[in-house]
């Protein structure tokens, strides 16, 4: 099965749209640069990087050896050549090796992908995804993904179905997977709104708990068809144990990215992940010619140079997000909640600082008191204390609050741009040194604007971002199809259009 011929194979040049079947055994190479930035410079270019397809019967026992390396390197896992042959090139799927190699033949990332058929449906899996530490955030594995695009014909047959997925326990594969196939992260719905209304937004989202069950049921590998989906998650319990602070640093950076550019409160849809699990993503692809990938603007994501991928935030008015631009929205939603008064009220009282819901519950009927407030306050942070403070982080605190804290009166004025809910915090430690109040204080503070900012947005009701997802399901829909047809089978019409200057060989049979 395996060929351990070690010379280079000598190329053909392609030209054309030419598209391989997923049981095709043709070899190919891609070279994908950007578009010329005087400012910005492609790494790939640089590097020379190219992106190289190895159908399966074409792997070699060296080159399985060099990504078992790899993996061992950055997971510190090893369970043989033998488990990562059942995982990555399981029997009854066609197999594909895709491999990111700089000057002078270094391997600096690989990506496996399975390929099967369930009732005329080909589904493609994502089996195992590794950029090297030092070339990450580069696009690399963004990269590797659309090569996969651009040399099947995943998504183009109009009568042929494609789900996409992934397992994995790290959010930037999530990432990339949503980028190539998807809409990108800037489309992934709050949580709250994809439970309540994943039929309206089904054709850009993630499957439900429901389906990704299902569709993991069909696989011929053992570890996906075995794995346990919790209910109610999109995760599921492979024990795979990763380094849960890793996961924990990139889902508050995305949290607090997408925050920053949008009104309402937004939660990773993937929710929490326990130890020994990983996230699970299945989504519907169809190519979409008029999708591109545009340049993200939020880098935030991206806060250091280790991550696998280049999950950032997209505030293109071309990426259809249904959410509230913060950078267009102005003044104080509901000015009739007294902010100052409460924080007043909890600076004077510091027994209702106290964060356990059940010594406020008495007061709960007192509908409109600040008193009832801080209770619901306390039963929202109860719930979301986690990520109530990196949800809210990026928001600007209210209007009313900053002008209580200008007043030239005060000790420590608040500085002009002091904004965000992240910076006055730091400001009430600095103001209240010995206050051990401080932070429920402000915790309290930041649920009450969070329940106000989710009230907003479901009175909105997202009219405007069901309209933009009708006319994107419109455009890519099939020939007598409906949109509720297009739901029931959850065929979602997305993905993206071919990169720029992507220059390919075929490696000669």
């Amino acid at each position: 099965m395996y060929n351990h011929q070690q010379a280079p194979i000598p190329h053909t040049e392609l030209t054309g749209d030419m598209f391989e079947t997923p049981s095709s055994t043709i070899a190919a190479e891609y070279r994908i640069r950007g578009e010329p930035n005087q400012l910005l410079k492609d790494p790939d270019i640089e590097e020379d990087v190219v992106y190289r397809i190895t159908p399966e019967s074409k792997i070699t026992q060296s080159l399985l050896e060099i990504c078992a390396k790899q993996f061992l390197s950055e997971y510190g896992a090893w369970s043989g050549m033998a488990a990562l042959k059942a995982k990555c090139l399981p029997d009854g799927a066609n197999n594909v090796l895709i491999t990111a190699v700089a000057r002078g033949r270094k391997h600096i990332g690989h990506c496996f992908v399975s390929q099967w058929i369930h009732m005329d449906r080909r589904i493609w899996w994502v089996t195992q995804l590794l950029v090297v530490n030092g070339y990450r955030s580069q696009k690399r594995a963004t990269r590797m993904l659309r090569v996969l695009t651009e040399h099947y014909d995943i998504g183009k047959l109009a009568s042929q179905t494609d789900y996409v997925g992934v397992i994995s326990a790290h959010p930037y594969a999530i990432c990339t997977v949503l980028r190539v196939f998807g809409r990108g992260i800037e489309r992934l719905p709050s949580k709250p709104d994809w439970e309540k209304r994943w039929e309206d937004i089904a054709p850009l989202t993630p499957f439900p708990t429901p389906v990704c069950v299902y569709i993991m049921g069909t696989a011929p590998l053992k570890y996906l068809n075995t794995a346990k989906v919790l209910p109610g998650t999109l995760s599921a319990r492979t024990n795979f144990y990763l380094d849960s602070r890793v996961a924990k640093e990139a889902v508050e950076r995305i949290v607090h990215s997408m925050n920053r550019q949008i009104v309402e409160p937004w939660e990773w849809l993937f929710g929490n992940l326990e130890q020994g699990c990983e996230y699970v993503c299945g989504l519907s692809y169809r190519y979409d010619p008029e999708y591109t990938l545009v340049p993200k603007t939020c880098n935030a994501l991206r806060s250091n140079r280790n991550h696998d991928d280049e999950g950032g935030v997209n505030t293109s008015t071309s990426s259809s997000s249904t959410y509230t631009d913060a950078r267009t929205f102005f003044g104080d939603p509901s000015p009739s909640i007294p902010y100052a008064d409460i924080d007043s009220y909890l600076f004077d009282v510091p027994f209702r600082c106290i964060l356990e819901p059940s010594l406020s519950r008495v007061h709960a009927n007192l509908v409109g008191t600040k008193r009832k407030r801080i209770h619901e306050a306390k039963e929202l942070i109860a719930k979301q204390r986690s990520m109530l403070s990196i949800i809210m982080g990026g928001k600007p605190i209210p209007p009313c609050l900053r002008e209580a804290y200008q007043v030239k009166t005060r000790r420590y004025p608040l500085p002009d741009h002091i904004k965000s809910w992240a910076a006055f915090t730091e400001y009430m430690f600095e103001c209240f040194p010995n206050d051990i109040n401080v932070t429920p204080r402000v915790l309290i503070l930041q649920a009450i604007h969070f329940q106000e900012l989710l009230d907003e947005h479901e009175k909105a009701g997202g009219n405007g971002g069901k309209k933009e997802t009708k006319e994107e399901i419109t455009r890519t829909m099939e020939p007598g199809e409906t949109p509720s047809e297009i739901q029931i089978e959850l065929q979602g019409r997305q993905n993206t259009k071919p990169t720029p200057h992507i220059y390919k060989r075929r490696h000669a049979s």
